[in-house]
């Protein structure tokens, strides 16, 4: 039986291409997107 849904298997998909550099991220962030400076 096969548990795993096929929209996150295509998720671990697409960041195995990003990382192995066959594509590229749709939006870069940086951590000061993530976590705010004012904190």
């Amino acid at each position: 039986m096969w548990l795993m849904p096929i929209g996150y298997l295509m998720d671990i998909w697409e960041c195995h291409k990003q990382f192995i550099g066959i594509a590229k991220p749709k939006r870069e962030l940086s951590i000061d997107d993530v976590i705010p400076a004012w904190l």
